[in-house]
């Protein structure tokens, strides 16, 4: 490959348009010997070249450079972005120490997708649904699974919740033909049939959404207006998609728009008349507080995809995500590190991989078992002592 054609394929991938023929090159030219390249553009080439077409691209790429070595800088980041994540330690944190053995991580791996998802009914009943399916759907009061297969009539009960485990992923095409996509440890409560002049569905945890555009019974020339419910907020919109994320009360909510338009409800002065997003935008809610702001909405919706996005990620973000797919207890020892992560990782790969790349930011852990091995809980340890 030619350097005009390589600056071309790192342009595609800032600006999110390169295609996977172009990340698979990207991933088998780092994971190679990079013999042919050495030979094509001389022994000076990682150094020397490699810094000259970086410095042509976006320069919030430079926001970390400074933190590791000059040639390392250039190699990591050109090449092996996709398949993990890079760090850039904060001014005023100092270089940890590694320890802990990572052995129990190595039978670790997320649960296959919709693993133990359940349906629970309106009566409290409840079933597991079929490992190998993927999705379900609801047609005239029955289930199906996603491949067509008759599930049951559903027909006496109102709602239905679907609750979905560390690890997994499942989708739901609703009664008026929308889709939600379910992340790990996320449930959804829903109308066997939607009635009314609404559509509301109740969301914990993480979804994708994309609405399918349904005319009101009153009047033809409106569009009934589809309501998520998740938490103390509510979005409502009428023909989109969007992602939204709201695990705990505790933590933030964030909705983000990929395509229409919402509007986002709750407490408060500014979310009470309602705050409209535009694509492209994210709403962040804590209690009664929201802040509107651009974001790369690939990021917010990679997991859709199956990968890990830690894109200016701060450490506790990271291991919340972690702990949700692969299905660990994460406790923090002392001041919890202040790093930041950047770049991405597929959720196919062994949590031990993910592991040993906390070792190259410098971060102390500790991986551990117990009730009977069942569980296990990663420990982070900041041995940083006061005023140093």
């Amino acid at each position: 490959m030619q350097e005009q054609e390589l600056i071309a394929l790192l342009e595609r991938y800032r600006a999110g348009t390169a295609t996977e023929e172009d990340l698979v090159f990207l991933e088998s030219w780092y994971l190679s010997d990079h013999t042919a390249p050495v030979e094509e553009y001389g022994e000076n080439f990682l150094i020397e070249d490699v810094s000259i077409v970086w410095n042509r691209l976006n320069k919030p790429v430079v926001r970390w450079y400074r933190w590791i070595p000059y040639t390392a800088a250039a190699c990591i980041a050109l090449f092996f972005l996709v398949r993990t994540f890079l760090f850039q330690p904060a001014d005023d944190i100092r270089i940890l120490e590694v320890e802990g053995a990572l052995s129990q991580s190595e039978k670790l791996m997320p649960e296959k997708d919709g693993n133990d998802v359940m349906l629970t009914f309106s009566d409290g009943s409840s079933v597991k649904l079929d490992d190998e399916q993927r999705g379900i759907q609801m047609l005239d009061n029955h289930i199906y699974y996603k491949d067509g297969d008759g599930l049951l009539n559903v027909e006496k009960y109102e709602y239905v919740t679907v609750s979905v485990p560390h690890g997994g992923q499942y989708q739901v095409a609703l009664s008026d033909g929308s889709i939600v996509i379910l992340n790990a440890a996320s449930s959804l409560r829903y109308p066997v049939v939607f009635k009314g002049e609404e559509r509301k569905v109740e969301l914990s945890g993480e979804a994708y959404f994309t609405v399918a555009k349904q005319p009101s019974n009153v009047d033809h020339g409106e569009l009934k207006p589809f309501i998520v419910a998740v938490g103390d907020y509510q979005v409502q919109v009428h023909g989109t998609q969007f992602n939204v994320q709201g695990y705990s009360p505790a933590l933030s909510t964030k909705v983000s728009l990929v395509t229409g338009k919402v509007s986002v409800h709750g407490k408060g002065p500014e979310l009470e008349k309602g705050v409209f997003l535009v694509p492209g935008h994210q709403a962040h809610m804590k209690g009664e507080q929201v802040a509107v702001r651009m974001v790369d909405v690939q990021h917010e919706i990679a997991w859709k995809n199956g990968l890990f996005s830690f894109e200016g990620k701060k450490l506790t973000e990271v291991m919340d995500e972690l702990a949700r797919w692969y299905n660990v207890d994460v406790e923090y020892e002392g001041e919890v590190p202040n790093v930041s992560f950047f770049g991405r990782a597929h959720r196919s790969e062994k949590l031990i991989a993910i592991l040993h790349l906390l070792k190259s930011a410098d971060i102390t852990y500790r991986l551990t078992t117990y009730d009977g091995q069942r569980k296990s809980k990663l420990v982070i340890v900041n041995k940083r002592k006061e005023g140093k």
